[in-house]
């Protein structure tokens, strides 16, 4: 297993959806043991061809979210960006609970929020009747916090990205119950 920057052992991630590998390949060239999965089978066999021979990467399962064809706790961390927006919030809570039984204790999720620039010129955009860009769900912290409880995680640290413009959180969670 990989090491953490604090020196803490990494075991085996599994990426949800991996699509093509683009986060796949990354963590594994870091070192950690990672396997991709995917609804596509298509998505995973351009990750398969690209990354082939990755060290680390440990394959590819085909899986729908809220269904993995995994044992309880088979992955150390679940880590799921760009994927969790597109999902209604019943879905996700579904979902995250899904990650959170195959996992042992993480998962690294990502979501967009409400308390950016970016959004807050979205919302006058609209109020001065400005076109706009197709919307994505954004959630304000209570509510992000309160769906993840209800998927039976907690959150440990948020990571904003780009601090004010960009509506991006990644979310380190824990799972609150042992499966």
């Amino acid at each position: 297993p990989a090491r953490t920057s604090s020196g803490h052992e990494a075991g085996t991630i599994l990426d949800l959806p991996c699509g093509t590998g683009r986060f796949t390949g990354h963590l594994a060239r870091e070192g950690y043991d990672i396997v991709g999965s995917d609804i596509a089978m298509e998505m995973m066999q351009v990750a398969a061809e690209q990354l082939r021979g990755t060290p680390h990467l440990r394959g590819y399962v085909r899986a729908d979210a809220e269904r993995l064809p995994l044992r309880d706790g088979a992955v150390d961390c679940v880590i799921s960006i760009r994927f969790l927006l597109h999902i209604d919030p019943v879905t996700r809570v579904s979902i995250v609970r899904e990650m959170a039984r195959v996992s042992t204790r993480w998962l690294i999720l990502d979501y967009r929020h409400k308390h950016s620039y970016r959004y807050k010129m979205l919302r006058l955009r609209r109020a001065l009747g400005v076109p706009s860009a197709r919307k994505l769900p954004q959630v304000a912290r209570a509510e992000m916090t309160s769906e993840l409880a209800a998927a039976e995680v907690r959150v440990t640290k948020i990571f904003p990205v780009a601090r004010f413009f960009s509506d991006k959180w990644v979310v380190l969670c824990e799972k609150t119950v042992s499966s």
